[in-house]
């Protein structure tokens, strides 16, 4: 994810607890994307940043909506021990 509106981490005061929540249902995900990220503290929605997704291929999101990078090798290994 790549931060595209003004939202500096540095100085907003973030802490150890808070939450950084992205709804993005795996079918919607396409190279290059922005969507958007609720920062959350104690239950309460501080600010909402634009992101843009670091996706910039079709295989890349093929391997995001499988589960990432772990899940296929994992996948490969246990293929491999059959």
């Amino acid at each position: 994810m790549q931060i595209i509106d003004d939202f500096d981490p540095k100085s907003v005061g973030i802490r150890a607890g808070d939450r950084f929540v992205l709804n993005l249902p795996p079918e919607t995900l396409v190279p290059g994307m922005d969507t958007i990220v609720q920062w959350r503290r104690d239950g309460n929605v501080l600010g909402e940043i634009r992101f843009k997704a670091a996706v910039d291929t079709l295989q890349e999101v093929d391997l995001l909506r499988r589960g990432g990078v772990l899940s296929k090798i994992l996948s490969l290994i246990a293929k491999g021990s059959e």
